[in-house]
């Protein structure tokens, strides 16, 4: 089964919600049609004005069209926002409404859906701030970060063809306080989105001491600070990439017991530098799948796009979102301890 499969498999016949603040993005045509024909989602999409009357009639039955230049609209969705929390004043909400990535996290934060996926127009930034805005961050975070979900093709690791990659998108140059969350962040979304039992490696050009930097101290700090938050979690580090995913590799190189070393399912690079580097250069000299990058740390399940995304890579990512928040309400549904 195909990463898709399983996410299909996830969110299928679940009536789960679904944002795309830009309607008007012709590449949304193919991902309507597919979580449509196959109910995966409900789809809103959003759109200025009279685009909501060019566009409606080219979808299929099933989506919901909205135009947010509605003030009748903005009122609805501004007192059902206050409802969910006081966070934002009305006047900000119907301030910001007419702009519709900033109705879609309203629509979201309101209860309106369980996920919103954007940047097809909208830069990263603008995507992250608006989330920051209307949704906030999840408890003793004090910065999103991202993923990227990757299926490398021929790649045996213990997930088979599939690791995740974080951060790849967001935070430039965490400190050891900010890579440690970000790693308890990454542990918890891959619960969500694909039930997996996270395996976390701390990425370096040290493998647990074997060089001396002020950069594996940092990573070393990280380490250390995610073991002390979460004992029952399989974390270890700083590992030299191929002591992350090689058993063979693990065994000459480490000479104590490890849970995660070349067993890691998720790698989380020192930098920004080094985790966006990655990923491109897996995704173009390996052919890999990279799906993301897929925001972590806000309340709600949000994403962004790559504005070069195809239709392939949306409906990657709104399986993603979709799948998240299918997770999401689950740990929540389960009693304390469960």
């Amino acid at each position: 089964m195909t990463i898709i499969d399983m996410l299909k498999a996830r969110v299928r016949g679940k009536g789960l919600r679904i944002v795309f603040p830009e309607g008007g993005d012709a590449r949304l045509r193919p991902v309507m049609d597919t979580l449509i024909r196959e109910n995966l989602a409900r789809p809103v999409l959003l759109f200025n004005g009279c685009e909501v009357l060019e566009n409606a009639g080219k979808f299929p039955v099933g989506v919901t069209c909205l135009a947010v230049d509605n003030p009748a609209l903005a009122q609805q969705w501004a007192a059902d926002f206050r409802e969910q929390n006081q966070r934002v004043s009305e006047a900000r909400l119907l301030r910001g409404f007419p702009n519709p990535l900033h109705a879609g996290a309203i629509m979201l934060g309101a209860g309106g859906a369980e996920a919103m996926v954007a940047g097809l127009v909208a830069p990263t930034e603008e995507v992250i701030r608006t989330a920051f805005t209307y949704l906030g961050l999840n408890d003793g975070l004090k910065a999103p970060s991202s993923l990227f979900l990757m299926r490398i093709p021929g790649f045996a690791g213990s997930e088979g063809e599939a690791v995740i990659f974080a951060d790849c998108g967001v935070q430039p140059a965490p400190d050891s306080a900010a890579l440690a969350q970000i790693a308890l962040t990454t542990a918890q979304t891959a619960t969500d989105l694909l039930g997996w039992e996270p395996r976390v490696a701390f990425l370096s050009f040290s493998t647990d001491g074997s060089a001396r930097h002020d950069k594996v101290d940092l990573v070393r700090d990280a380490v250390r600070l995610a073991q002390a938050e979460a004992p029952e979690m399989k974390i270890d580090g700083e590992f030299q990439l191929d002591t992350a995913i090689v058993p063979e590799v693990a065994a000459r190189k480490l000479s104590r017991p490890s849970e995660v070393a070349g067993r890691a399912n998720i790698l989380i690079f020192p930098d920004l530098d080094a985790g966006n580097i990655a990923y491109k250069a897996v995704q173009r000299f390996a052919l890999a799948d990279a799906y993301g990058p897929f925001l972590q740390g806000f309340r709600h399940s949000v994403s962004d796009l790559s504005r070069g995304s195809t239709s392939e890579d949306i409906l990657g990512v709104a399986l993603m979102a979709l799948a998240r928040a299918e997770g999401q309400m689950r740990r929540a549904s389960q009693p304390c301890g469960g």
